[in-house]
């Protein structure tokens, strides 16, 4: 008997040992649809994103039902960030909840060289949606804190973005800055109570903002589209923007340089500041060169 019992613990100990070497098969991709940057349905073999997919490298993925994604030390304390060309589908109604905390860093990160789209598979409420948020010095849904991001674009899906310290929802954390804004398609709603909503955090300059479609709502303290040094473009979709301080609806800061340019060729667009101009210039900046055909 006491045998036996020797002869069950050995075993139980090689596998113990066994355990950490054992390979997990990699989850495989799934064929999902998507509607692209011009309007029209595809598919894409895509991984599915889980509460632990923290690095994105480049590729395609999707998301389905709801997913949260925390900070971990391993991506130095950002929720997501995309790591090369980066396609995510938001699966008709799922939901990725990213909330990058009082940090430095972004919720989703896009460093500057990287590329981050996002696309949808129908418009409307039924849409998914990405919920990011930021209470530190990181933007929501761009760069971290002293940081340049790279490019977003968004194609598709319900993005609703909020920052409350010195970074943008969409775009620059503060003393960053952003490459490149593309919003084609979906609905976006960014909020910022402490920078522009979609565009420059506080003391950063912004990048080029494209808005050629899709539905938009952003509400910033600074801009609410724009920020120092930001080329803003417009030629289509329908876009609200607000500043509730000094800066302009669409344009500069309050007390930083203006905008780079403004360019609207199309589209609605209603836009209107506290004290700043509504298209244009922040109360105490320099003006912002403006071109509306």
């Amino acid at each position: 008997m006491k045998k036996r019992l020797l002869s069950i613990l050995l075993c139980l100990c090689m596998v113990g040992t066994l355990l950490p070497y054992v390979s997990i098969p990699a989850t495989a991709a799934e064929t999902v649809s998507y509607i692209d940057a011009d309007g029209r349905e595809k598919t894409a073999q895509a991984l599915p994103i889980t509460s632990e997919s923290n690095i994105l490298t480049s590729g395609w993925y999707y998301v389905s039902g709801e997913v949260t994604i925390t900070p971990t030390a391993a991506t130095d304390h950002t929720s997501l960030v995309a790591r090369g060309s980066v396609h995510l589908i938001l699966k008709d109604g799922c939901t990725l909840n990213i909330n990058a905390g009082s940090s430095i860093y972004a919720g989703v990160e896009v460093p500057y060289g990287y590329w981050l789209s996002i696309y949808g598979q129908s418009e409307g409420e039924n849409a998914g949606k990405l919920v990011a948020s930021s209470t530190g010095r990181g933007a929501a849904f761009g760069s971290r804190y002293g940081y340049d991001g790279g490019t977003v674009n968004i194609y598709g899906g319900n993005i609703i973005a909020t920052s409350t310290d010195f970074s943008a929802a969409i775009g620059a954390g503060n003393l960053g800055g952003i490459s490149k804004i593309n919003i084609a398609g979906g609905r976006v709603k960014a909020t910022s109570t402490g920078a522009a909503a979609i565009g420059g955090g506080g003391k950063s300059i912004g990048g080029a903002i494209s808005i050629t479609g899709g539905t938009v709502e952003a509400t910033g303290l600074s801009a609410g589209i724009g920020g120092a040094g930001s080329e803003v473009t417009i030629s289509g979709g329908t876009v609200t923007a607000i500043s509730t301080d000094s800066g302009a609806g669409i344009g500069g800061g309050g007390g930083f340089a203006a905008a780079g340019g403004i360019k609207i060729s199309g589209g609605t667009v209603i836009a209107r500041s506290a004290s700043g101009a509504g298209i244009g210039s922040g109360s105490g900046s320099s003006n912002s060169a403006v071109h509306i055909t």
